[in-house]
């Protein structure tokens, strides 16, 4: 059985990190709902260290117009980045590096819309098949 959190008001901070260390215990995983998007003052997304088994990145993650800071270290996200996610043009952190499961872009062209970005870790993504000339 499916648990669901309910939220009401205005949320602008979403903390659900998990401790990193080893044996992480406790874990968030599943299906992310786009019910999210309810939490329309949310501007910040911390999911790191959890495990949600190397399903891909949602794209509805992209339509968070406030977005300043998504954390998605080591929350173990699978498969294709979403380029939804240069839609965030406020986001000043992202982090998508570290994870068991490999993480990939074709092209690096949605760079360019994170024009407020301060900090991006792409650690452990693999970027051997990106067709953009990006340097």
């Amino acid at each position: 059985m499916a648990s669901k959190i309910l939220l009401v008001g205005n949320v602008v901070k979403f903390n659900l990190r998990n401790g990193c260390d080893f044996p992480r215990l406790g874990l968030l995983g599943g299906e992310i709902s786009d019910s999210l998007l309810d939490l329309k003052h949310l501007n910040y997304l911390d999911l790191s260290c959890n495990d949600f088994g190397g399903i891909p990145t949602p794209n509805f993650f992209g339509s968070f117009g406030r977005f300043r800071h998504l954390n998605l270290y080591g929350a173990e996200f699978g498969g294709m980045i979403p380029p939804q996610l240069g839609n965030l043009s406020q986001l000043r952190y992202l982090n998508l590096g570290g994870g068991g499961y490999q993480m990939r872009v074709s092209n690096l062209n949605w760079l360019s819309g994170l024009s407020s970005l301060k900090y991006l870790d792409l650690g452990n993504v693999d970027l051997s098949k990106t067709t953009t000339n990006w340097m």
